[in-house]
Protein backbone atom coordinates (compact mmCIF):
# COMPACT_ATOMS: atom_id res chain seq x y z
CA UNK A 1 0.00 0.00 0.00
CA UNK A 2 2.75 2.39 0.90
CA UNK A 3 4.61 2.03 -2.38
CA UNK A 4 1.84 1.67 -4.93
CA UNK A 5 3.41 2.28 -8.34
CA UNK A 6 3.78 6.01 -9.02
CA UNK A 7 2.55 5.66 -12.62
CA UNK A 8 -0.93 4.72 -11.38
CA UNK A 9 -3.32 7.63 -11.15
CA UNK A 10 -4.68 8.63 -7.74
CA UNK A 11 -8.08 6.98 -8.23
CA UNK A 12 -6.39 3.71 -9.17
CA UNK A 13 -4.07 4.03 -6.17
CA UNK A 14 -7.04 4.35 -3.82
CA UNK A 15 -8.80 1.33 -5.38
CA UNK A 16 -5.63 -0.78 -5.28
CA UNK A 17 -4.87 0.23 -1.69
CA UNK A 18 -8.45 -0.35 -0.52
CA UNK A 19 -8.66 -3.73 -2.23
CA UNK A 20 -5.32 -4.76 -0.73
CA UNK A 21 -6.53 -3.71 2.71
CA UNK A 22 -9.77 -5.70 2.32
CA UNK A 23 -7.80 -8.78 1.23
CA UNK A 24 -5.48 -8.39 4.20
CA UNK A 25 -8.50 -8.14 6.50
CA UNK A 26 -9.98 -11.35 5.08
CA UNK A 27 -6.67 -13.21 5.38
CA UNK A 28 -6.25 -12.04 8.99
CA UNK A 29 -9.80 -13.18 9.79
CA UNK A 30 -9.22 -16.65 8.35
CA UNK A 31 -5.80 -16.94 10.00
CA UNK A 32 -7.16 -16.06 13.44
CA UNK A 33 -10.10 -18.41 12.95
CA UNK A 34 -7.73 -21.25 12.09
CA UNK A 35 -5.48 -20.37 15.02
CA UNK A 36 -8.46 -20.55 17.37
CA UNK A 37 -9.39 -24.04 16.17
CA UNK A 38 -5.75 -25.15 16.41
CA UNK A 39 -5.57 -23.85 19.97
CA UNK A 40 -8.76 -25.60 21.04
CA UNK A 41 -7.77 -28.79 19.19
CA UNK A 42 -4.44 -28.94 21.03
CA UNK A 43 -6.27 -28.62 24.32
CA UNK A 44 -8.97 -31.16 23.57
CA UNK A 45 -7.06 -33.78 21.57
CA UNK A 46 -3.45 -33.45 22.66
CA UNK A 47 -3.86 -32.56 26.31
CA UNK A 48 -2.11 -29.19 26.02
CA UNK A 49 -2.31 -26.80 28.95
CA UNK A 50 -5.48 -24.78 28.32
CA UNK A 51 -4.26 -21.66 30.06
CA UNK A 52 -0.96 -21.55 28.16
CA UNK A 53 -2.56 -22.31 24.78
CA UNK A 54 -5.23 -19.63 25.21
CA UNK A 55 -2.66 -17.12 26.44
CA UNK A 56 -0.58 -17.76 23.32
CA UNK A 57 -3.70 -17.37 21.17
CA UNK A 58 -4.58 -14.05 22.87
CA UNK A 59 -1.01 -12.89 22.25
CA UNK A 60 -1.37 -13.77 18.55
CA UNK A 61 -4.59 -11.75 18.38
CA UNK A 62 -3.00 -8.80 20.14
CA UNK A 63 0.07 -8.80 17.90
CA UNK A 64 -1.99 -9.21 14.76
CA UNK A 65 -4.35 -6.39 15.68
CA UNK A 66 -1.79 -3.91 16.97
CA UNK A 67 1.33 -4.62 14.94
CA UNK A 68 -0.19 -5.62 11.61
CA UNK A 69 -3.80 -4.54 11.15
CA UNK A 70 -3.66 -1.21 13.02
CA UNK A 71 -0.38 -0.26 11.34
CA UNK A 72 -1.72 -1.03 7.86
CA UNK A 73 -4.91 0.86 8.65
CA UNK A 74 -2.90 3.92 9.71
CA UNK A 75 -0.75 3.74 6.56
CA UNK A 76 -3.92 3.63 4.44
CA UNK A 77 -5.49 6.60 6.27
CA UNK A 78 -2.21 8.53 6.06
CA UNK A 79 -1.68 7.85 2.35
CA UNK A 80 -5.20 8.84 1.31
CA UNK A 81 -5.89 11.38 4.08
CA UNK A 82 -9.24 9.69 4.64
CA UNK A 83 -9.81 11.29 8.02
CA UNK A 84 -9.48 14.81 6.66
CA UNK A 85 -11.64 16.97 4.51
CA UNK A 86 -10.32 19.25 1.82
CA UNK A 87 -8.45 19.18 -1.44
CA UNK A 88 -6.13 16.25 -0.73
CA UNK A 89 -8.61 13.99 1.07
CA UNK A 90 -9.88 10.87 -0.68
CA UNK A 91 -12.56 8.95 1.18
CA UNK A 92 -15.06 7.41 -1.26
CA UNK A 93 -16.65 5.40 1.53
CA UNK A 94 -17.61 8.61 3.32
CA UNK A 95 -18.01 10.94 0.32
CA UNK A 96 -18.99 8.63 -2.54
CA UNK A 97 -17.68 9.34 -6.02
CA UNK A 98 -17.37 13.03 -5.07
CA UNK A 99 -14.25 12.08 -3.11
CA UNK A 100 -12.30 12.11 -6.37
CA UNK A 101 -13.13 15.83 -6.81
CA UNK A 102 -13.80 15.82 -10.53
CA UNK A 103 -10.76 13.72 -11.47
CA UNK A 104 -11.50 11.13 -14.15
CA UNK A 105 -12.68 7.86 -12.62
CA UNK A 106 -12.85 4.56 -14.47
CA UNK A 107 -16.10 2.65 -14.74
CA UNK A 108 -14.66 -0.12 -12.54
CA UNK A 109 -13.88 2.29 -9.71
CA UNK A 110 -17.29 3.95 -10.11
CA UNK A 111 -18.87 0.49 -9.71
CA UNK A 112 -16.65 -0.27 -6.68
CA UNK A 113 -17.69 2.98 -4.99
CA UNK A 114 -21.34 2.32 -5.84
CA UNK A 115 -21.09 -1.19 -4.38
CA UNK A 116 -19.49 0.20 -1.22
CA UNK A 117 -22.28 2.75 -0.91
CA UNK A 118 -24.79 -0.10 -1.25
CA UNK A 119 -23.04 -2.06 1.50
CA UNK A 120 -22.98 1.01 3.71
CA UNK A 121 -26.68 1.62 3.03
CA UNK A 122 -27.65 -2.02 3.69
CA UNK A 123 -25.41 -2.79 6.65
CA UNK A 124 -24.22 0.56 7.96
CA UNK A 125 -26.81 0.68 10.70
CA UNK A 126 -25.08 -2.32 12.29
CA UNK A 127 -21.60 -0.78 12.24
CA UNK A 128 -21.81 2.98 12.02
CA UNK A 129 -22.24 5.14 15.11
CA UNK A 130 -25.30 7.38 15.33
CA UNK A 131 -27.27 5.30 12.87
CA UNK A 132 -31.03 5.73 13.12
CA UNK A 133 -32.22 2.13 12.70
Amino acid sequence: MWTIHNAANSTDKWAIGFSTFIMLTLVIDKTLGSAYYLCESRIEHRGADAEAERREFRELINLTETKLFDRCKEIFHWKFKTRKAGKEACNPIRDGIDAFKGRPVSEAITRLVGDLEGIKRDFGRFFLPNSKE
